[in-house]
Order: structure tokens, then sequence, then C-alpha cells
């Protein structure tokens, strides 16, 4: 391999690995909080904390009293790689990853006060987990020659927003909500980053030659853009202990800057001939691109059998046809598959969620508190071209209320079997995905 050929291949990775955005498992959108994980996150007519403002606005007019909310997350995901044209290539890969989570503070406004009830609250959440790993090792031998290729990625980060959240209690059992959704650098950076390492080997049998090419490539993506969070609460049916509860959630859309940038090393070396070796750098480079984030909509409905027990379930859409990466020469992309987008869009996800919730009350005299017990199923598509790319998983969940505090804490199991076919078809691509979460909430209400 000359120098020339060597720096045209490497310049046209860098042109196009960046147009792939590495997207973990799941990339649904989803709200916050220990309690909403323990139902299986059926949430959206069951929110009653400050996590509402990130599952259904209209909710958080179930507080009474101001309240901090404080949650972190921990993550360890486990993907199993299998490549059926290449399968020398086929690998385990896991990232363990904890963060904050949720942050928020709310405070309600009586009716005697702003002539109806109404709250305002300023949350902080991360919305997506971008960590994952991911390598591919590969040797062909052929009669004449020895081919090996080693590839390793390592990818950090996550998209966050600032949200300014605002509900009024419309009539006695309707209720309204709205969430700002600022996705800007705040506690944290909205980005992540991405080390890509690729090795190529290549010896001739017949001279004995060996080249060695190398290139290690960093990447970086900014992130910022602006959407809402609208909500409704409608408590249908009361009477005595059982209410019925239909809460509707709608989040937009919207178009977000991409600024991504990338640099790196290179270098070639030939065993035999010195003069083709080479050796240089990829100064820093900043392409601007545009990042269309899909719309989802969903709808739950929450029956309270008694003041002990509560069951749910939600359904929730998104529009992923509409997630479109745009690059600086108007061309178009799926970011889910790096390819130019074409009749097989990447089809629309509908999640299924079902929770519920037994409360143990304590109301002794001085010792008045209460411990809730809690578990969900779900169903969770992954976005693809294919309707066969589900997940699924079930979840636990506990804590304990006493006086002005709540502690939450919940797990997640999520597992898929050979799903992901349409990231990288030509290789006969497919993976099995096992995922731990586990979340804690701690509040305070004033």
């Amino acid at each position: 391999m000359n120098k020339l050929l060597f720096l045209l291949l490497l310049l046209s990775n860098l042109a196009t690995a960046a147009v792939r955005i590495e997207i973990p498992s799941s990339f649904n959108p989803v709200g916050s909080g220990a309690r909403a994980l323990g139902w299986g996150g059926s949430f959206i007519a069951v929110a009653d904390d400050a996590t509402a403002a990130s599952w259904n606005p209209a909710a958080l007019l179930k507080l009474r009293r101001a309240e901090v909310a404080v949650v972190y997350s921990h993550t360890r995901l486990i993907e199993s790689n299998r490549y059926i044209e290449v399968p020398n290539a086929n690998s385990t890969k896991t990232v363990n990853n904890g963060a904050l989570n949720y942050l928020a503070f709310s405070i309600p406004c009586e009716s005697e006060i702003c002539g109806k009830n109404m709250i305002f609250s300023l949350n902080y959440q991360r919305l997506y987990d971008m960590s994952r790993t991911w390598d591919w090792d590969n040797t062909a031998i052929r009669d004449d020659e020895t081919i090996r290729r080693s590839i390793d990625s390592q990818q950090s980060g996550g998209l966050y927003a600032l949200g300014s959240a605002f509900g009024i209690q419309l009539t006695p059992d309707l209720f309204f909500g709205v969430t700002l959704n600022f996705w800007q650098d705040f506690i944290n950076k909205n980005q992540w980053q991405q080390d890509y390492q690729d090795d190529y080997d290549k010896h001739d049998h017949l001279s004995g030659a060996e080249v060695l090419t190398n290139s290690q490539t960093h990447y970086n993506y900014r992130f910022k853009g602006f959407n809402y969070n609208l909500g409704l609460l409608w408590e249908i049916l009361e009477r005595d202990e059982q209410k019925l509860t239909l809460g509707l959630v709608y989040k937009s859309g919207f178009n977000a800057d991409l600024a991504i940038t990338n640099s790196g090393v290179f270098s070639v070396t030939h065993s035999q001939d010195a003069d083709l070796n080479l050796a240089g750098s990829i100064l820093p480079t900043i392409v601007e691109q545009k990042l269309k984030m899909p719309k989802s909509y969903g709808v739950g409905f929450a029956w309270q059998v008694c003041d002990k027990f509560t069951t749910s379930i939600d359904l929730y859409r998104t529009q992923w046809q509409d997630f479109v990466q745009t690059d600086a020469q108007g061309r178009k992309y799926s970011p889910l598959t790096g390819q130019r987008l074409t009749n097989d869009p990447i089809h629309n996800t509908t999640q299924i969620r079902m929770g519920a919730e037994y409360r143990y009350i304590s109301q002794q005299y001085g010792n008045n508190y209460i411990i809730p017990l809690r578990a969900g199923l779900f169903v969770d598509p992954i976005a693809s071209n294919t309707d066969k790319d589900n997940t699924y998983g079930l979840a636990l969940g506990t804590g304990i209320a006493y006086k002005h505090w709540v502690f939450d804490i919940a797990y997640q199991y999520r597992f898929a079997n050979d799903v992901g076919e349409s990231s990288l078809q030509h290789l006969g691509f497919s993976q099995d995905i096992n995922e731990h979460q586990v979340f804690g909430s701690v509040f305070y209400r004033f």
C-alpha cells in the first residue's frame, strides 16, 4: 500500500465515519426516577413527584408542597455481537456507567394566591446515555497473503436538557402542563465522544513483506436544540378509594445543531522498504450538521383499586421516520444506519408498559410511614427498518416515605435476542442484549 493510497483511504474514513451515529441499543425517549422505573416505566397517568415534568407535566399538579428531587442511575449494558459474513469478529462487550439522572425543584401555588392551582418547576434531566463499546477483529488467510483488521471503538457522554415546567388545574378533574426543554450545556456538557482505532496488517507470503497501518481518530459531537412536552391529566372517575385516571403526553420533534469535531494520527510501516513508512496527524476539523429529532406521544391509564393498590398501562409511540441527519451539503442520511435515505425507512416504534404498586401504610401515632412494593413489565422496540427488533423487560422497586423525605430504589432488566440487523446489513450483523439498570431517588418535601 503506497502513501497516497493510504492517505486517500484514511481521509475517506474520516469523511464517512461522522455520518453514522453510534447509538446504544435503546434510544427511545423515556422519563426519569426510581419510582417510575419500578412501575416498568408505566407512569404517564401515575406520576406524582417532581419527575412528572419528564413523563407528563400535567401530573405536577399532584404536588402539594415545594419539593427537591435528586435521581442517580447506574447502567450495565452487555451486547453480544455476531457477524454471519465474518464469524471470527464475533465478540461480547460490556459498558458500565453511572451518572446524575435528574435534578428538580418544584413550587406549587394554590388557588387562594394564584387564582387557580398552579405549579412551577425547574428540571435537569439526562435523556440519552450514549455510552457504548464496540470492536472488530478478523483475520483472512489466502494462498499468497494474510490480512488482519482490528477496529476498537469507545464511546462516552450523554444528552441533557434543562427544563422549565408549568402546570395549571383547569377544572376540578382536568390538569394541563408544559415543559420547555433547552438542550444546552449546564451541569454536564451536552455532547458525546468516540475514540476509534483501526489497525490493518497485511503479510505477503511470497516476499515476506509486511505492511502495518494504524489510524487513531477522536470524534466529538456537540448537540444543541429546543423542544417542549405537553401533558393532560384527567381524573375520569373517583368513587370512595377508587379512581380512574387518563394521562396524555406529547413531546415535540425538533431540529438540533450537531457540530462534529474530528482529529487523529496515522502511521504506515513497511517491513522491507523504509521509504514507504509514513506518520502524521489530521488537524482538527469541525463539520456542522443538522439532526432532526423525532416527535413522540403517549397515553396512559391508572386504576386505583383502593388506597393501597394501583395498576397502570402506557402506550407510547415515537416517529422514527422523522429521525434524519443532514450534512453540510444538504444530503440526508439515517443516523441509525449511516445510509442515504431510501424507500426502506426506519420504522416507528410503540412501547407497551404495565405496572402496579402496593403500599403498606403505617398510621401509628408518631410513626407514620409508607413502604411501597412495585413491579412492571414492558416491550421496548429498537428503532430499525424491521418490526422484529423488540426488547423486553421487567422491573422491581420499593422505597419509604417518612415525614418530609421520600426514598425510592428500583431495578430494571431489559433483554433481546437477534436484533439490530439494520445496523450493518452487509455483514449479517445481529446482537443479543442484556441490560441491568438501578435507579435511586431522593425527594424532600418542605
